[in-house]
């Protein structure tokens, strides 16, 4: 058996979460905080999370990025100075 293969268990559960989450969002919201304790809880979760994500893509304009989970850089900072871009009065 090859390693890249998925498990089985897991797989239910990426496919329960994926058709709960579309048709029972309060009970996928609810089952979401249960312990990673199997494979199929994991499925689970990442199926949920799979079509959240996709159907928050649907929605918005391609020109927005299509990662609703992208972290923002650490390293930006917005320039805070109130002056900037504005010519003082002569």
């Amino acid at each position: 058996m090859e390693e890249d293969q998925t498990h089985p268990d897991y797989q239910k559960g990426y496919n329960d979460g994926s058709l709960i989450a579309g048709y029972e969002p309060e009970l996928a919201d609810r089952l979401k905080n249960l312990p990673q304790e199997s494979p199929r809880m994991e499925g689970f979760q990442t199926g949920r999370k799979q079509l959240l994500r996709d159907r928050f893509r649907e929605r918005m304009p391609e020109w927005v990025v299509d990662d609703p989970e992208q972290e923002i850089d650490p390293s930006f900072e917005p320039n805070k100075n109130k002056d900037h871009g504005i010519e003082p009065e002569l």
